[in-house]
């Protein structure tokens, strides 16, 4: 969806160019090949409200391609942090400035860190985007416990050749001081056995979402991530599609980082006016 939008934007924003630099051209041949003058009045108005809005429009297309994106929330993969119904600015310019036709890199400005929530190409579908958390960078070794439901993080395991830091980069603590909106408590009547829990990443806390069941699995899963790829989760841990199951997310894939909501429209409320939540602006932390 914002591919297309992009792509509509841009096809208008050249053609505007066109008519801004040959407008006089345009209007001296329109009258010797057309010869009917409702037609000549019909693109003569067009090729006016072009010019009027030509500047509007370039200063659109440089703001969605370089600065910020709009994007919106479609499921609960990253509650309690995002919910149903967020639209949310993606800054994409955090990690570095693309080329919007070629998605080159043209300036380099940082490495994704940890905790950081980013909105991606789904690897597996370049059409889809995804919105999850960085939980590990490049070279990282990644143990995941399915029982506890909960992650070690060493640090360059492939370039200490697998003789990881010791220290674990991630902790976990009960919380039960959360203040839930109405999207919560709609999501928590349909979850069975839910706790909320604080993570917290290289100092970076948040809040998840796990569905209070011990499994009795033997086997811890692990992941070592290679260079330029990154391991990403949802913060509903038990209702995420996420790199557990399909794998590690290639760097040229990032669009960029969330940073604000700027709106949240309650999906299942058919009361307009009361599904706006203004409460939930802010800055995604």
């Amino acid at each position: 969806m914002i591919n297309i939008f992009n792509i509509i934007l841009i096809i208008i924003s050249l053609l505007s160019i066109f008519i801004k630099l040959f407008n006089k051209k345009i209007k001296k041949n329109m009258y010797f090949f057309l010869k009917k003058k409702y037609l000549i009045n019909k693109i003569n108005y067009f090729i006016d409200f072009i010019k009027e809005i030509f500047w509007s429009l370039i200063f659109i297309l440089i703001f969605r391609s370089f600065i910020y994106e709009p994007f919106h929330i479609p499921s609960y993969s990253m509650m309690p942090t995002l919910i149903k119904g967020d639209f949310i600015f993606v800054e994409k310019f955090s990690y570095n400035i693309k080329n919007p036709f070629t998605n080159n890199i043209l300036v380099y400005i940082k490495n994704p860190n940890y905790g950081d929530i980013i909105v991606f190409k789904y690897p597996k579908n370049k059409k889809l985007y995804y919105i999850k958390r960085i939980i590990g960078l490049p070279r990282d070794k990644i143990i995941y416990n399915e029982n506890k439901k909960e992650i070690t993080i060493y640090k360059s395991c492939i370039k200490k050749n697998l003789s990881c830091y010791l220290k674990p980069l991630i902790k976990y603590k009960l919380n039960n001081n959360i203040n839930l909106t109405e999207n919560n408590i709609f999501f928590l009547k349909k979850t069975f056995n839910l706790k909320i829990m604080n993570e917290i990443i290289n100092n970076k806390k948040h809040n998840l979402f796990i569905i209070n069941i011990k499994k009795k699995i033997k086997k811890n899963k692990i992941w070592i991530i290679p260079e330029n790829m990154y391991f990403v989760m949802g913060d509903n841990r038990d209702n995420s599609e996420d790199s557990r199951f399909w794998g590690f997310l290639n760097k040229k894939f990032i669009i960029g980082k969330a940073k604000y909501i700027w709106l949240n429209i309650e999906t299942q409320n058919n009361n307009y006016l009361n599904s706006i939540k203004l409460n939930r602006i802010g800055k995604i932390l």
